[in-house]
Order: C-alpha cells, then structure tokens, then sequence
C-alpha cells in the first residue's frame, strides 16, 4: 500500500489497533489520531512517512488524550526534525515507544522519567544528541534501552542503576564521556552490554564484571579505558562474547578467564 495515510481514520473512533507497518505509506502522520481515545496500538514502522518542521510533529501531542496507548512504533520511517518535549506527555500506560532508524535531532527531555510504564524505549539509529537526562533512572519497567549510533555525549548517567529488570543496554556508536557508572553493576538482569565506540575514561568496574546475567555479551571496545581487566571477569560464566579491544588496558590477562567457557 502507498500513498498518505487519511485524516479521515480518525473518524473511526472505537478504533484500538492501527497497524500500517512495512507498507510505502508516505507523507505526515495524521495530527488528529489523539482523536481515538480507544487506541491501544500504533504500528507505523517500515513505511517512508516523514517529519521535518515542528508542524509535522502535532501527531505525537494529539496522542496525549489517547489515554490507554500501550505500543508507539514509528521505527524505519523518514522522520527528522527535533524530538518534541511532548513526547514526555504520551500516557503512562505506554509500555513500547520505538523510534529507531530515522533521523531524529533534538535531545531527550528530562520529562521522559514520566513514562513510567514502559518497557522498551527505542531510540537508536538517528541524531539525538546532548546528555541522557538522569531522570532515565526513573523507568525502573524498562527491559531494553536502546540509544546506539546517535550523537550523545557526556557521561552516563549513574540512575541507570536504578534499571534493575534491564536486559539490553544499547549505548554504542555515540560521545559518551567519562567514566563507567558502577551504578552499573546493579542491572543484575542484563543479558546484553554495549558500549562500544564511545570516549569512555578509567578503569572497568568490577561490578560490572559480575553480572553474570550477561549471556549475549559484554563489549566495551575503541574507547580510551585504562588499567587491568579485573579478576572478577571469571564471573562472566554465560557470555559468549567480550571485546575489550581498542583500548589502553595494561598488565596480565587473569587467569580467572578460563572460568568463562561460553565464549566464542
């Protein structure tokens, strides 16, 4: 299917579903979806729809009075300009908002802590700068953070701690700055770590070491970390990668190492 999507869906007002993804549906998103106070789901990734101008962006503020919205997924579209405050102010009974592989700007508003529900937030693949508001700290639901291949910088805020059902943190490819938060060692559920391509300083906490949660893999390659590789390594007992290259790590290589017979 191509072409716009009508104005005139909004007319169907018991409408909870609306799922146009994976289609060429081009042009803005109707601004008058918040309309639909019955929607529950809005599936409009995969398409080529677009936003530029502030104008372009009302979709997301109509979508305020949609009061039990659950899932937001405009990934894989053309959608560009600054990432509005009103995002904050979506209800917070939403659990997915996904926007990744776009062309957002902007940075995220502190306000974000607001959407307390939610359990998946998708940012990734576009070109949202500035810092991660600490206020990411408050979504303690969340179960995948996704921020890879972006222009964030600063430091990683500490409240990510806080994200102890967190099973997927995504921070590669952005400016991030000093140290790793120790804070860290808290996401005692994470499967997946990536903070790899960043400008991240110091050494590796040890507490980051003992998650051993960690599955997937753990991989802090091409940044600028110092000192030795923590004894505690031997804890990653379920990974089955770790990629520390690219870094400027000193002394021996632990023995404790031989622990983690996942590896591939």
């Amino acid at each position: 299917m191509h072409g716009s999507i009508p104005m005139s869906l909004s007319n169907a007002s018991l409408l909870s579903l609306i799922q146009l993804n994976y289609n060429n549906f081009s042009g803005r998103i109707p601004p008058n979806l918040g309309s639909l106070r019955h929607l529950r789901f809005l599936l409009l990734y995969g398409n080529r729809l677009e936003a530029r101008k502030p104008l372009d962006w009302s979709f997301l503020t109509s979508l305020s009075n949609c009061s039990i919205l659950e899932i937001l997924d405009i990934s894989q579209n053309n959608i560009g300009g600054f990432l509005p405050k009103s995002v904050a102010n979506i209800s917070t009974t939403l659990q997915w908002l996904s926007m990744g592989n776009n062309y957002i700007e902007g940075s995220i508003p502190p306000e974000i802590g607001n959407l307390v529900s939610l359990t998946i937030l998708d940012l990734g693949s576009n070109s949202v700068s500035g810092r991660v508001p600490t206020s990411i700290g408050l979504l303690k639901n969340l179960h995948v953070l996704s921020l890879g291949y972006n222009n964030f910088s600063g430091e990683i805020p500490s409240t990510m701690g806080n994200l102890s059902q967190l099973n997927d943190l995504y921070l590669d490819f952005n400016c991030f700055s000093g140290s790793i938060p120790v804070s860290l060692g808290n996401c005692k559920s994470l499967v997946s770590l990536n903070l790899q391509h960043n400008k991240l300083t110091g050494t590796i906490p040890k507490e980051v070491f003992s998650i051993s949660s960690l599955t997937i893999g753990l991989s802090f390659e091409e940044n600028q970390l110092t000192g030795t590789i923590p004894p505690e390594v031997g804890s990653l007992i379920n990974t089955q990668e770790l990629s520390l290259s690219g870094n400027k790590l000193s002394g021996e290589i632990p023995n404790s190492l031989s622990k983690c017979q996942v590896l591939q």
